[in-house]
């Protein structure tokens, strides 16, 4: 059965409706705003942090509701550095690496604490710690346990990704995107010891 409701109760529905929308755009572009704000200041968590809460205000308003958000996030992501630091030691299969790989995050030249940090084999094969978070340095790191089999080539990387950046509902459909390439570098492990590149 279809409810129908008088025309001037539909009319008052609609222009709340309206009302509350438009409150929700205002204040997605103002998270927006305040995300430029802190990005310019050199707070790129705090910035990500408001573009996260303007594309969970933008949820169910339309496709474009959060297009400025995300495109400053997008654009912000790019401009992450992802720097291996240096260790040496030799590499055996079927052992560990003597100390742990670590890799800095910055934004700017300045640290980024806080910062969640993907650690993989890109090449060969191992065991290590797959997911770490920047301290207040921007350094984070993984211990490889083990290597199952010394190749020629045993490449680890280290990955920042955009949707671990936006800890929101909305992040979700960063998987939709074109593609969205992680920020990485990475270690070459070889029998003769290690290397960054």
């Amino acid at each position: 059965a279809l409810l129908r409701y008088p025309e001037a109760e539909g009319r008052e529905a609609r222009a709340q409706i309206a009302e509350e929308e438009r409150g929700l755009r205002e204040a997605g572009a103002a998270a927006t705003e305040h995300g430029r704000r802190r990005a310019a200041a050199g707070d790129a968590p705090g910035a990500f942090q408001q573009y996260a809460l303007a594309l969970t205000l933008a949820e169910g308003l339309g496709p474009r509701a959060g297009a400025a958000a995300l495109s400053e996030a997008l654009a912000l992501f790019r401009r992450l550095a992802v720097a291996v630091e240096p260790a040496a030691g030799p590499a055996q299969a079927g052992t560990g690496l003597g100390s742990p790989l670590r890799v800095r995050v910055l934004f700017r030249t300045h640290p980024l604490g806080g910062v969640p940090v993907r650690f993989r084999f890109a090449e060969g094969r191992g065991a290590l710690e797959a997911r770490a978070l920047t301290d207040a340095g921007g350094a984070a790191e993984t211990r490889v346990r083990g290597l199952f089999a010394l190749s020629p080539v045993n490449r680890v990387e280290a990955e920042i990704h955009l949707v671990d950046l936006l800890p929101t509902p909305a992040a979700g459909d960063l998987k939709d995107l074109p593609a969205v390439p992680p920020r990485r570098a990475g270690w070459t492990v070889g029998s003769a010891g290690r290397g960054e590149d």
